[in-house]
């Protein structure tokens, strides 16, 4: 396993793994986490949301090739960040207790 494998096994588990749980609990829970709940939250919540997504998108009939699945998690981040960037002063200006 060469460096250019390794790179792209830690940023496709941070974009698979990560980076869509992450967005959705800015829009779904309490803006005062610490950063450890945030981030295990998060976990949980791209296991959940990226498998069935790519069910959804097989059941429609699309293949399921690497490039679709990049691009229909790519979908999902930019929705999640277009309704942060939308919703932002309201989420992050509120006061959660």
């Amino acid at each position: 396993m060469d460096f250019l494998d390794l790179l792209r096994i830690v940023f496709g588990l941070i974009y698979l793994l990560f980076l869509p749980g992450f967005l959705l609990s800015f829009l779904f829970f309490k803006s005062n986490w610490i950063w450890l709940e945030r981030i295990l939250i998060s976990i949980g919540l791209s296991m959940a949301i990226v498998p069935v997504a790519i069910f959804l998108m097989n059941l429609i009939g699309f293949k399921l090739t690497t490039l679709n699945i990049f691009l229909e998690i790519l979908l999902i981040l930019a929705v999640l960040g277009g309704l942060i960037a939308f919703y932002g002063k309201k989420i992050f200006n509120k006061k959660n207790t």
